[in-house]
């Protein structure tokens, strides 16, 4: 073997820096390509949250109105079997209706605890005025009357409070879910 020409080890050198070289380009390359795809998944990690967010707050505003529904329903119930003499029953149905306007009333609360941005609050105020007049007008006074045991007040009021009350409510409920819409999908509004 003949030792190595200073031409020879010289092409070696080039070699070896343009290996290296080509070595730290492949790795800024990496490095900008893992730099970027963690910035992109932060980004895409907020959207994520704030999106969250928006569906926790709907999905508190759905449980109460839920909730009320359901309460209504078992006031019936409990009308139903109070006319029939079941009182057991009847009473049984009046304490799943307390609970679930109990429940409504907690989920309302998340809701009105929840952030806000300033297009929301005025239909979160007018959310919770209509609430409040719907359970004040409209479902206290129900369960009121079933707990005293007369169950014909249900249907006696002439003006059905509780019904324009959850009329109200339901509009003020449907606004805030249009704004949120347009807040997470603006341009399918």
């Amino acid at each position: 073997m003949q030792p190595l020409s200073s031409d020879s080890l010289t092409v070696h050198r080039s070699i070896g820096s343009v290996l290296v070289a080509a070595l730290a380009v492949l790795a800024l390359v990496f490095s900008a390509s893992a730099a970027s795809a963690f910035a992109a998944l932060v980004k895409s990690n907020g959207s994520l949250d704030q999106v969250t967010r928006e569906i926790t707050v709907l999905q508190d505003l759905s449980d109460a109105v839920n909730h009320t529904r359901t309460s209504r329903v078992w006031m019936v119930q409990a009308s139903v079997y109070g006319s029939y003499g079941m009182f057991k029953e009847s009473a049984a149905a009046l304490a799943t209706a307390r609970s679930k306007l109990a429940d409504s009333r907690s989920a309302f609360g998340r809701y009105e605890q929840s952030a806000k941005g300033p297009a929301e609050e005025p239909l979160a105020r007018v959310a919770a005025q209509t609430y409040a007049a719907y359970l004040a007008e409209g479902l206290d006074p129900l369960i009121t009357a079933l707990e005293a045991g007369q169950p014909a007040k249900l249907h006696q009021h002439p003006a059905q409070p509780h019904t324009r009350a959850g009329r109200r409510f339901r509009e003020s409920r449907e606004c805030r879910a249009d704004l949120a819409h347009r807040a997470i999908a603006p341009d399918a509004g």
